[in-house]
C-alpha cells in the first residue's frame, strides 16, 4: 500500500502561499543529481510537465545544494516579455522535509501526526515549492551555465531531449 498524507498535501500550499507539487522520489532519483552540479532534466519526467503544453520550454535544469535541498529551474520563452523573454520558474525541492527546522510546526499546523505513514510518504516523495520570481525570472537569453549544461546533454544524448 502506498502511503499518503492528504492533510500535509493540503496544508503546504496554504502555508507557503505558493504552488506545491509532489514528485515520486524514484523519479527524482533518476535525475542523477550530484551535490553542486547542474544537470539537465527532461520536463516530461517532472510534475511541471504541463508547462510544456502551455509554453515554449527552452530547457530545464536542476541542482542539489545539500542532502535536504535542491532547485529545479524551468526556462520558458515568453514573447510578450520581449526583450527579456526568457523566463525562469524556480522550484525549491525539499528532499528531506523532516530535517526542516519547522517540521514539527508544519506537522502540527497540518493537523497530522509524525508517524510511520507520514515518514513513508515523505520517503516516497520530494516536495517542490514554486518560488516567487527573483532576479533570474526574466532575461534576454539563457544563462551561460544553463546553456552549457543543456548543450553538453544534447551532445551526449541520442534524443537531444532537454
Amino acid at each position: 500500500m502506498t502511503a499518503d498524507a492528504p492533510r500535509l498535501r493540503a496544508y503546504l500550499p496554504h502555508a507557503e502561499q505558493k504552488p506545491v507539487l509532489f514528485m515520486p522520489r524514484q523519479d527524482w532519483d533518476t535525475l542523477g543529481l550530484e551535490l553542486g552540479k547542474m544537470v539537465p532534466v527532461a520536463i516530461e519526467k517532472t510534475p511541471m510537465a504541463k508547462v510544456s503544453s502551455d509554453a515554449s520550454v527552452l530547457g530545464v535544469v536542476a541542482q542539489r545544494f545539500s542532502n535536504a535541498t535542491a532547485e529545479v529551474l524551468v526556462y520558458r520563452d515568453d514573447p510578450k516579455d520581449n526583450p527579456n523573454r526568457v523566463n525562469a520558474d524556480v522550484y525549491l525541492a525539499w528532499l528531506d522535509l523532516p530535517s526542516h527546522q519547522s517540521f514539527n510546526q508544519i506537522v502540527q499546523a497540518a493537523s497530522t501526526q509524525d508517524n510511520t505513514n507520514l515518514r513513508h510518504f515523505l520517503n516516497e516523495n520530494v516536495v517542490l515549492v514554486k518560488q516567487d520570481p527573483d532576479d533570474r525570472h526574466r532575461g534576454p537569453h539563457l544563462p551561460p551555465t544553463v546553456r552549457m549544461t543543456l548543450r553538453a546533454d544534447s551532445s551526449t544524448s541520442s534524443t537531444g531531449a532537454v
